[in-house]
């Protein structure tokens, strides 16, 4: 696990943890959690409600406002927008606190499960740690040293309790 928060994105850094897991019979897996894609207007208007997937649509809305501007406005010394860390942790965490406050007022009964796993890691403060090992790409994984520096407890309880444990 250490070598993972050292060095995440590279394949070698892995193997010690899954043969770990393999001699232990331990299941390691990321959650499942994939916005689905609403980018036509008939889509946004039939999302489903009865399971607070109708909160995808602030996702979808956080992020075209980080690509027009937003990005800017966090990253002053970039000149190229850039998919970011902060730009996909705001975007789920207006899904996941929409989704919350929908199951909190008794509009929705249960959550889709991709929902409800992202109101569990919004609420235990886990979801950076989410974005940064489940759903890196070029952009995010640029802003992953700066945040190990001062956040390496919750990159470690992201493994031991989701990843793990999950």
């Amino acid at each position: 696990m250490e070598a993972i928060i050292a060095e995440p994105y590279g394949r070698r850094s892995y193997l010690g943890l899954t043969q770990w897991a393999e001699r232990h019979k331990v299941d390691l897996g990321h959650p499942k959690i994939e916005p689905p894609k609403l980018a036509l207007d008939e889509d946004r208007k039939t999302a489903n409600s009865d399971d607070g997937s109708s909160n995808w649509l602030m996702y979808d809305q956080t992020r075209t406002a980080w690509s027009k501007g937003e990005f800017f406005k966090n990253y002053p010394e970039e000149k190229v927008y850039r998919h970011s860390l902060k730009e996909e942790v705001a975007a789920f965490r207006m899904a996941a606190e929409g989704a919350a406050k929908d199951l909190n007022s008794g509009k929705v009964k249960k959550l889709s499960q991709s929902l409800e796993m992202l109101v569990k890691l919004n609420e235990t403060g886990l979801l950076e740690a989410y974005v940064l090992f489940a759903r890196p790409d070029q952009g995010i994984a640029r802003d992953y040293p700066a945040y190990r520096v001062a956040n390496r407890d919750k990159l470690r309880r992201y493994w031991m309790e989701v990843v793990i444990e999950g």
